[in-house]
């Protein structure tokens, strides 16, 4: 990784590198028409005009950073869920090792609850973000007939990986505060 940042300008939702645009746009050098971009303070004009292959490009482009931004989010909300489960489960048997008072007893019911509460929530998010994913990859399948391609081909029989993350997951967090509840 270089020290220096790449400009970064702002199109549409996307914040798509200059270069990177120009090429997306098929131009070596901006010209004074078309859509304006703003890089380190700086003002650049790309074209894009009544080109319709350039506007194309411009979609394909942020359907194309979108898929890549969903993926990333939704590994990352799993990650961050699954952290928060193993904290409370640290918490849970912590507290089981001090369980003698009453108080302690309370304490040990609502940390199961509240892990209990978080694994449902976790399965509802991740469900609904599984929905979206699905529907954002069929779109950019649609329009990237080489990357819908790619999967296919590597592609294997058995579950997938994200159905695992949405369904498995928090289905055996689930049932270990369950389990973590009777205990209480």
């Amino acid at each position: 990784m270089t020290k220096e940042r790449a400009p970064q300008m702002l199109w549409g939702q996307a914040h798509v590198p200059i270069r990177a645009c120009r090429q997306l746009l098929g131009t070596s050098q901006p010209k004074r028409r078309g859509l304006f971009a703003v890089s380190s303070g700086q003002r650049h004009v790309m074209t894009a005009g009544d080109d319709e292959a350039a506007t194309q490009r411009a979609a394909d482009a942020r359907l194309w950073a979108l898929e890549m931004h969903e993926k990333a989010v939704f590994y990352q909300v799993g990650n961050l869920f699954l952290l928060a489960q193993s904290l409370l489960i640290v918490a849970f048997t912590s507290a089981l090792t001090n369980a003698e008072s009453t108080r302690a007893a309370l304490m040990l019911h609502v940390i199961a609850v509240f892990g209990l509460v978080t694994s449902l929530a976790w399965a509802y998010m991740a469900h609904r973000q599984l929905k979206f994913n699905r529907r954002l990859q069929h779109r950019v399948r649609l329009r990237f007939p080489d990357y819908a391609e790619t999967l296919d081909d590597v592609r294997s029989p058995g579950l997938r990986s994200k159905v695992m993350v949405v369904y498995l997951l928090p289905l055996v967090a689930t049932s270990t505060w369950c389990v973590f509840l009777a205990l209480a």
